[in-house]
């Protein structure tokens, strides 16, 4: 068997050609005065092939290291996403903080103009029944907290202690169907019973037909009941009608607590 295909002949013999005149041209250069215009050629040649070979290595070589180089950026990437995912995260707590502790100041701040003894607290729950619209809170007994005393906030009247247990306590809210409260009407005095009216509501009643109510009047409690301080805001009247058929009106009132928005109380010890 020959020790190389007929067809690949010549290719060989073109390589051992310029591979002889690459040895004859490293041998002159031993002597640069016969560096001549055979060596000259053979060296620019040389030269090309070497460039050639270079460009054609250094193309694989650069994509690889472009590849490498994509890889680290995109670890970086994911690194950084990270890193502000968490700074994100840490942000919001510090600001979710930081307004809890306002609150809590401007509460603490109201707490200290009242006249009668309170116990600030954190709604910590939400009943979820469909028959009762209260609160949890964080204070309980040990808190010297008790059935019936009444909860408020810087807004005005929130609801009453409805259950206590040694370290909490289930707050039943005033739009609720359950709750009433002694009241009258800031401006004109008008005395009557503010319960809940459901749907974040409530309505006055017992307010003779006699009596002017006027719709945008403030409600507040009367104190008379014995468990509310006098003066504490209920809510606005937003509507009062007459009826033809009954001694009272149907005097429907919102309350200027935000329910929804409900965080932090005060539970009135005494007054």
């Amino acid at each position: 068997m020959a020790l190389f295909p007929i067809k690949y002949r010549p290719f060989f013999l073109i390589l051992f050609v310029l591979f002889l005149a690459f040895l004859f041209f490293l041998n002159n250069l031993k002597d640069l005065s016969k560096f001549g215009c055979i060596e000259q050629t053979v060296f620019s040649v040389g030269t090309q092939l070497q460039k050639a070979t270079n460009s054609f290595v250094s193309v694989p070589v650069n994509v690889w290291k472009r590849y490498c180089c994509l890889l680290g950026v995109e670890r970086k990437n994911a690194l950084l996403v990270r890193e502000i995912k968490a700074l994100r995260q840490e942000n919001n707590l510090l600001r979710e903080s930081f307004l809890s502790t306002q609150r809590l100041r401007e509460l603490l701040n109201f707490k200290d103009r009242l006249s009668f003894k309170t116990v600030a607290s954190e709604v910590v729950g939400v009943d979820a029944s469909l028959f009762f619209k209260t609160v949890f809170i964080d204070k309980g007994k040990k808190e010297r907290i008790k059935k019936d005393l009444a909860v408020i906030n810087e807004d005005g009247v929130v609801g009453k202690v409805l259950r206590v247990v040694d370290s909490s306590s289930v707050i039943l809210l005033l739009p609720d169907k359950n709750f009433a409260v002694d009241a009258l009407v800031q401006k004109t005095r008008s005395r009557g019973v503010v319960a809940g009216a459901g749907a974040g509501l409530c309505e006055m009643k017992y307010v003779p037909q006699s009596e002017t109510v006027e719709t945008g009047g403030l409600v507040v409690t009367s104190g008379l009941e014995g468990v509310f301080p006098k003066g504490v805001p209920i809510g606005r009247i937003i509507s009062a009608n007459k009826s033809g058929c009954s001694s009272f009106q149907e005097i429907a009132i919102k309350p200027v607590v935000d329910f929804g928005k409900l965080e932090e109380v005060l539970v009135v010890l005494d007054y």
